[in-house]
């Protein structure tokens, strides 16, 4: 159940809360995130080279009530996902890294765990049927992309 504790400040000065459509939405939105079947909170893992990017998408992860492991290289995403492949539902993966590509980083998952699931992000046009040969990626996060974005590719996926 979700808890209706976000009340505007209006409601104590004038005794009606305000209706506010922004945190309407966030509360809607954080009330569709659940925990997994023993208690905790669902787990992402961000893997992107880009500092704003990685950041502004594990914003709103957390503000849409997830766990976030956010790494900027698919070598430390390799490395954060080998710590917590038990706990990590998704991984959402940088097509294009210096170092190492997302195809390559998801390569890595894979031989950890076969049933990764990964959604891949990218700022070039792609579309879901260059994935089909693979049944790991189960999603496409295309940059740019809003809050309203990653909430329905997180409703497609978990």
């Amino acid at each position: 159940k979700c808890s209706l504790a976000l009340l505007s400040v209006s409601a104590i000065i004038v005794g009606k809360p305000k209706k506010d459509p922004e945190r309407q939405f966030f509360q809607e939105l954080t009330c569709r995130t659940s925990p997994d079947r023993l208690g905790r909170m669902y787990m992402i893992l961000v893997v992107d080279d880009q500092d704003i990017i990685r950041k502004v998408l594990t914003m709103m992860l957390k503000r849409l009530g997830y766990e976030v492991i956010s790494v900027e290289s698919g070598e430390e995403g390799i490395a954060a996902y080998r710590e917590h492949a038990s706990r990590v539902q998704l991984a959402i993966i940088d097509i294009s890294m210096p170092d190492m590509d997302g195809h390559e980083c998801l390569e890595h998952l894979v031989a950890i765990n076969p049933e990764v699931k990964a959604a891949f992000s990218s700022g070039f046009a792609m579309g879901m049927n260059s994935y089909n040969d693979n049944p790991n990626v189960v999603g496409l996060l295309q940059k740019p992309f809003g809050l309203e974005d990653v909430s329905a590719l997180l409703a497609q996926i978990l």
